[in-house]
Order: C-alpha cells, then sequence, then structure tokens
C-alpha cells in the first residue's frame, strides 16, 4: 500500500458524521422517518467513500452501499463484515427522494440507525488500524485527535 491520503478521507468522514448526526436529530420527529433513513444511508455512502480515497482509490459514482462495500472488501477483506449492514441501507438512497412511497416503519428507521453508527464505529477503527501503522507521526496525532472530537451521539 502507498502513502495514505488520511486529510481528504478526514473531510468525507466529517461529512459523513455530519449526515448522522441530521439522523440523530431526525429520529425525533416520526413524521420525518424517510429524512433519518436516508442521511443514514448518506453517512454510510461517505464513510464508505472515505475510506477508498483514504487508500488512495476513487471512488465510484454510485450510491449503492453494497456495491461501494465491495469495492472497499478489494482493499480490506474485513470490509466483509459489514457487506450486509450496508446493503440493507441502499434502499434509501432512492426510496426516500422519490414519491413511489414504501412504507418505511419506525423499527426500520431505528434499524437505519444502528446499522449506520455501527458501521460508522468499523470505519473509524480499520481507518486507525492502517493510519497508526502507516503514516508519520504528526499525522497519526492529528488523525487520534480528529477522532477525539467527533461526538459518539
Amino acid at each position: 500500500m502507498g502513502k495514505l491520503n488520511v486529510k481528504p478521507a478526514q473531510k468525507w468522514y466529517e461529512m459523513a458524521d455530519n449526515d448522522l448526526r441530521s439522523a440523530e436529530i431526525l429520529k425525533r420527529h416520526l413524521d420525518l422517518i424517510e429524512n433519518t433513513c436516508y442521511h443514514c444511508q448518506q453517512a454510510v455512502e461517505k464513510y464508505l467513500k472515505g475510506y477508498l480515497i483514504l487508500n488512495r482509490v476513487n471512488p465510484p459514482k454510485s450510491h449503492d452501499l453494497g456495491f461501494l462495500c465491495d469495492k472497499c472488501i478489494e482493499v480490506n477483506e474485513k470490509f466483509r463484515q459489514i457487506r450486509n449492514h450496508c446493503s440493507d441501507l441502499t434502499v434509501y438512497a432512492i426510496q426516500t427522494r422519490y414519491p413511489w412511497h414504501i412504507e418505511i416503519t419506525e423499527r426500520d428507521m431505528h434499524d437505519a440507525l444502528n446499522n449506520a453508527r455501527h458501521i460508522r464505529e468499523f470505519v473509524q477503527t480499520v481507518s486507525w488500524e492502517i493510519i497508526k501503522d502507516k503514516a508519520q507521526p504528526q499525522v497519526r496525532k492529528n488523525y487520534r485527535d480528529f477522532l477525539a472530537m467527533i461526538p459518539t451521539r
């Protein structure tokens, strides 16, 4: 593996965290269940694309989280562990933006949030594993500081 692309990946992770924080806020409004699920999907899309960017892989222009996870698996086999969690969220990329309404339940919303949280934690862990092994000391420190600033919920 060549040099890591830490700063651009961090930007993607920050955007993903903002989407997940938005979902956490929206979950309190049951009339916005679709929006909550959409932000969960968006967060995971950005976590996956951020991981690819970290590893200097140009992410494909796709909202299919299973496909994006497959690209991450090509870089790191550990991503197989979250493949199903990713696939479960893909439907919210399109279903929530167009009027072909399929009912999304409160249970679906909680599952989407739990999947997104789990994927966030997973991506943070595997990112840190390679950063601590491959990055320069100052980059490691900056990334550790970045992780410490992120609210968990």
